[in-house]
């Protein structure tokens, strides 16, 4: 494949991902207000699982969504979002600076580790290194709850 194609290439795929990340959002909780000024994750409960990402750099966030926009259908399937807590988040979950530093503090999240945090608010799996969305898929998929939403979904 030629230079001039392998650029167009990675300019369309580039495209795609600019425009298919918003698609992960929960269209009900687009921002992270909370009275008390904390970081709200309640919003979430018993709705979503969600995974807090602190990426080591930008590179590591760009292969990351790489894999993310390969697992969407994976991930939507079980009601998973994925939120960035490092200082360059950017998407639709977006925490102000004290409840970005209020997460990172109360999870003890270090510069690439994962957090897997289930519908009911418990953390089931802290990762290091590199995001293994399969590992986290079937630890996802022996809770209770996710057998039960499979259950259901087969029988509809």
């Amino acid at each position: 494949m030629s230079s001039l194609c392998m650029k167009r290439l990675n300019i369309v795929i580039l495209l795609i991902c600019i425009g298919l990340l918003p698609a992960f959002a929960d269209k009900e909780a687009t921002s992270v207000p909370n009275k008390s000024g904390g970081a709200n994750m309640d919003q979430f409960k018993w709705k979503k699982r969600v995974i807090l990402s602190y990426p080591t750099n930008e590179a590591a966030w760009e292969i990351q969504q790489k894999l993310i926009l390969q697992l969407e259908s994976q991930i939507d399937d079980r009601d998973l979002i994925i939120i960035r807590v490092d200082s360059k988040q950017k998407r639709v979950y977006q925490f102000s600076e004290a409840q970005r530093l209020e997460l990172i503090n109360k999870y003890k999240l270090t510069p690439g580790s994962h957090l897997l945090i289930g519908k009911d608010g418990g953390v089931k799996k802290k990762q290091l290194g590199k995001l293994e969305l399969q590992l986290l898929f079937k630890i996802i998929d022996q809770m209770p709850m996710r057998r039960s939403e499979m259950k259901s979904s087969k029988n509809d």
